[in-house]
Protein backbone atom coordinates (compact mmCIF):
# COMPACT_ATOMS: atom_id res chain seq x y z
CA UNK A 1 0.00 0.00 0.00
CA UNK A 2 1.30 3.20 -0.88
CA UNK A 3 2.12 5.10 2.10
CA UNK A 4 4.05 8.58 0.97
CA UNK A 5 3.14 10.85 -1.99
CA UNK A 6 6.29 13.46 -2.89
CA UNK A 7 4.36 16.19 -5.28
CA UNK A 8 7.88 17.93 -7.19
CA UNK A 9 7.89 20.83 -8.83
CA UNK A 10 8.17 20.59 -12.51
CA UNK A 11 6.65 17.95 -15.40
CA UNK A 12 3.85 19.94 -16.64
CA UNK A 13 0.49 19.52 -16.01
CA UNK A 14 -0.02 19.08 -12.20
CA UNK A 15 -2.02 15.69 -10.86
CA UNK A 16 -5.15 16.56 -10.68
CA UNK A 17 -7.00 17.33 -6.90
CA UNK A 18 -9.36 15.07 -6.38
CA UNK A 19 -12.33 17.25 -6.81
CA UNK A 20 -10.93 17.96 -10.46
CA UNK A 21 -12.70 14.86 -11.97
CA UNK A 22 -12.92 16.47 -15.58
CA UNK A 23 -9.01 16.14 -15.37
CA UNK A 24 -8.75 12.78 -14.08
CA UNK A 25 -9.02 11.34 -17.72
CA UNK A 26 -6.34 13.63 -19.26
CA UNK A 27 -3.15 12.30 -20.21
CA UNK A 28 -0.17 14.24 -20.40
CA UNK A 29 2.44 11.75 -21.59
CA UNK A 30 5.88 15.14 -20.60
CA UNK A 31 4.12 14.22 -16.90
CA UNK A 32 3.90 10.95 -17.01
CA UNK A 33 8.07 10.86 -18.76
CA UNK A 34 8.53 12.78 -15.30
CA UNK A 35 7.16 10.42 -13.35
CA UNK A 36 8.66 7.66 -14.65
CA UNK A 37 12.70 9.50 -14.43
CA UNK A 38 12.02 10.48 -10.52
CA UNK A 39 10.68 6.77 -10.47
CA UNK A 40 13.96 5.22 -11.87
CA UNK A 41 15.97 7.82 -10.12
CA UNK A 42 14.32 6.71 -6.72
CA UNK A 43 14.61 2.67 -7.86
CA UNK A 44 18.64 3.35 -8.04
CA UNK A 45 18.61 5.19 -4.67
CA UNK A 46 17.25 1.89 -3.03
CA UNK A 47 13.56 3.82 -2.32
CA UNK A 48 11.03 1.32 -1.71
CA UNK A 49 8.43 2.48 -4.52
CA UNK A 50 5.81 0.32 -3.12
CA UNK A 51 5.20 2.86 -0.59
CA UNK A 52 6.34 6.42 -2.11
CA UNK A 53 3.94 7.53 -5.16
CA UNK A 54 5.43 9.91 -7.34
CA UNK A 55 2.76 13.32 -7.35
CA UNK A 56 3.66 15.44 -10.78
CA UNK A 57 3.58 19.37 -9.21
CA UNK A 58 3.81 21.37 -12.66
CA UNK A 59 4.82 25.09 -11.15
CA UNK A 60 5.72 25.78 -7.84
CA UNK A 61 2.85 27.43 -6.68
CA UNK A 62 0.55 24.54 -7.75
CA UNK A 63 3.01 21.65 -6.02
CA UNK A 64 2.88 23.55 -2.93
CA UNK A 65 -0.82 24.19 -3.12
CA UNK A 66 -1.53 20.67 -4.08
CA UNK A 67 1.17 19.37 -1.23
CA UNK A 68 -1.39 21.38 1.09
CA UNK A 69 -4.77 20.13 0.26
CA UNK A 70 -3.61 16.69 0.33
CA UNK A 71 -2.29 17.21 4.08
CA UNK A 72 -5.28 18.93 5.29
CA UNK A 73 -7.40 15.95 3.71
CA UNK A 74 -4.75 13.42 5.43
CA UNK A 75 -4.88 15.25 8.44
CA UNK A 76 -8.85 15.05 8.15
CA UNK A 77 -9.03 11.14 6.90
CA UNK A 78 -6.88 9.93 9.85
CA UNK A 79 -3.82 8.93 7.71
CA UNK A 80 -6.41 6.59 5.04
CA UNK A 81 -4.82 8.30 2.00
CA UNK A 82 -0.84 8.48 1.94
CA UNK A 83 0.65 11.42 3.35
CA UNK A 84 1.81 14.06 1.07
CA UNK A 85 5.75 15.36 0.40
CA UNK A 86 7.11 18.21 -0.99
CA UNK A 87 10.02 18.71 -3.28
CA UNK A 88 10.44 22.49 -4.95
CA UNK A 89 13.51 24.43 -6.11
CA UNK A 90 15.26 26.55 -3.57
CA UNK A 91 15.85 29.33 -6.40
CA UNK A 92 18.12 31.02 -3.82
CA UNK A 93 21.42 30.16 -1.56
CA UNK A 94 20.14 28.57 1.53
CA UNK A 95 21.35 30.29 4.40
CA UNK A 96 23.33 28.25 7.46
CA UNK A 97 21.37 26.99 9.85
CA UNK A 98 17.76 27.54 7.95
CA UNK A 99 15.65 24.64 7.55
CA UNK A 100 13.85 24.33 4.78
CA UNK A 101 10.38 25.71 6.27
CA UNK A 102 12.49 28.56 7.23
CA UNK A 103 13.73 29.12 3.65
CA UNK A 104 10.41 29.00 2.19
CA UNK A 105 8.92 31.35 3.91
CA UNK A 106 11.51 34.26 4.15
CA UNK A 107 12.46 34.12 0.30
CA UNK A 108 12.09 37.17 -2.16
CA UNK A 109 10.03 35.52 -4.46
CA UNK A 110 7.39 32.60 -3.60
CA UNK A 111 6.97 32.61 -0.38
CA UNK A 112 5.07 29.47 1.67
CA UNK A 113 4.20 29.58 5.09
CA UNK A 114 4.06 26.39 6.83
CA UNK A 115 1.01 24.76 6.98
CA UNK A 116 -0.26 23.99 10.03
CA UNK A 117 0.04 20.25 9.51
CA UNK A 118 3.30 20.05 8.50
CA UNK A 119 6.44 19.12 10.30
CA UNK A 120 10.50 19.16 9.42
CA UNK A 121 10.25 15.85 7.32
CA UNK A 122 7.36 17.10 4.78
CA UNK A 123 9.48 19.44 2.80
CA UNK A 124 12.60 19.59 0.95
CA UNK A 125 14.41 21.05 -1.42
CA UNK A 126 16.65 20.87 -4.69
CA UNK A 127 19.20 23.45 -3.99
CA UNK A 128 19.09 25.91 -6.21
CA UNK A 129 17.32 23.88 -8.82
CA UNK A 130 17.29 20.46 -10.68
CA UNK A 131 19.99 21.64 -12.93
CA UNK A 132 22.43 21.98 -9.71
CA UNK A 133 21.29 17.79 -9.25
CA UNK A 134 22.51 17.10 -12.80
CA UNK A 135 25.73 18.78 -12.37
CA UNK A 136 27.43 16.32 -9.61
CA UNK A 137 27.34 14.24 -12.16
CA UNK A 138 29.33 15.39 -14.60
CA UNK A 139 29.93 11.46 -16.29
CA UNK A 140 26.24 10.76 -16.55
CA UNK A 141 25.91 14.23 -18.42
CA UNK A 142 28.87 13.06 -20.51
CA UNK A 143 27.07 9.80 -21.34
CA UNK A 144 24.21 11.44 -22.46
CA UNK A 145 25.33 14.37 -24.24
CA UNK A 146 28.18 12.17 -26.07
CA UNK A 147 31.87 13.52 -26.39
CA UNK A 148 31.81 16.60 -27.41
CA UNK A 149 30.01 17.56 -23.69
CA UNK A 150 32.28 20.07 -22.70
CA UNK A 151 34.07 19.12 -19.27
CA UNK A 152 36.54 22.08 -18.55
CA UNK A 153 33.54 24.42 -17.68
CA UNK A 154 33.16 22.53 -14.50
CA UNK A 155 36.25 22.78 -13.06
CA UNK A 156 36.93 25.49 -10.46
CA UNK A 157 33.10 25.69 -9.39
CA UNK A 158 32.60 26.31 -6.08
CA UNK A 159 30.46 23.90 -4.15
CA UNK A 160 27.38 23.50 -6.33
CA UNK A 161 24.68 24.31 -4.39
CA UNK A 162 26.09 27.89 -3.65
CA UNK A 163 25.74 28.16 -7.65
CA UNK A 164 22.82 30.69 -8.42
CA UNK A 165 19.54 29.24 -10.77
CA UNK A 166 20.43 31.11 -13.70
CA UNK A 167 24.36 30.13 -13.77
CA UNK A 168 23.28 26.62 -13.02
CA UNK A 169 21.39 26.89 -16.47
CA UNK A 170 23.76 28.38 -18.40
CA UNK A 171 26.91 26.33 -17.47
CA UNK A 172 24.33 23.24 -18.85
CA UNK A 173 23.90 25.18 -21.90
CA UNK A 174 27.05 25.90 -21.97
CA UNK A 175 28.92 22.24 -21.99
CA UNK A 176 26.10 21.33 -24.49
CA UNK A 177 27.03 23.79 -27.13
CA UNK A 178 30.16 21.84 -29.02
CA UNK A 179 27.19 18.53 -29.04
CA UNK A 180 24.66 17.65 -31.31
CA UNK A 181 21.70 17.77 -28.43
CA UNK A 182 21.82 20.80 -25.89
CA UNK A 183 20.62 20.87 -22.62
CA UNK A 184 17.24 22.34 -22.74
CA UNK A 185 14.12 22.31 -19.87
CA UNK A 186 12.33 20.93 -22.75
CA UNK A 187 11.85 18.34 -25.03
CA UNK A 188 11.77 15.74 -21.76
CA UNK A 189 15.60 16.65 -21.23
CA UNK A 190 15.09 16.26 -17.06
CA UNK A 191 13.31 13.47 -17.31
CA UNK A 192 15.60 11.33 -19.31
CA UNK A 193 18.52 13.19 -17.30
CA UNK A 194 16.97 11.98 -13.85
CA UNK A 195 16.75 8.35 -15.53
CA UNK A 196 20.54 8.45 -15.61
CA UNK A 197 22.06 10.52 -12.60
CA UNK A 198 23.77 8.31 -9.81
CA UNK A 199 21.35 9.58 -6.62
CA UNK A 200 24.93 7.98 -4.55
CA UNK A 201 27.14 11.04 -6.75
CA UNK A 202 23.92 13.37 -6.10
CA UNK A 203 23.71 13.02 -2.55
CA UNK A 204 27.42 13.64 -2.11
CA UNK A 205 27.40 16.92 -3.70
CA UNK A 206 24.02 18.45 -2.50
CA UNK A 207 23.35 18.18 1.04
CA UNK A 208 19.92 18.60 0.44
CA UNK A 209 19.31 15.72 -1.65
CA UNK A 210 21.17 13.53 0.65
CA UNK A 211 18.32 14.85 3.41
CA UNK A 212 15.53 14.14 1.11
CA UNK A 213 16.82 9.95 0.51
CA UNK A 214 17.91 9.65 3.57
CA UNK A 215 14.82 10.05 4.73
CA UNK A 216 13.04 8.28 2.04
CA UNK A 217 15.02 5.20 2.25
CA UNK A 218 14.00 4.83 5.89
CA UNK A 219 10.62 4.89 5.29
Amino acid sequence: MVRYRLYIEGGGQADPLPEQTNRAAMVDSNAEAFRMGWRIFFDKAGVNGKILDIGVGGGQGEAFNLFSKQLASYAERAEAEPKPLLLVDSEEPVLAGHTVWQHLQTRVHNKFQQPTDADDESAYMMVQAMETWFMADQSALQDFFGSAFDLLIFQNLPPLECIPKDDALKILQQATQPCNRHYTKRKRRSSDLLARIDPDTVATACPHAKDLLDYLRSL
